[in-house]
């Protein structure tokens, strides 16, 4: 369960990081 919420935080962040790039061109 935790390697779950651990997946689900990564892709958080990374879809986060994901739309900062696109924002920022």
């Amino acid at each position: 369960n935790n390697c779950i919420r651990f997946l689900k935080t990564r892709v958080d962040l990374d879809l986060a990081s994901f739309k900062d790039d696109i924002w920022s061109h």
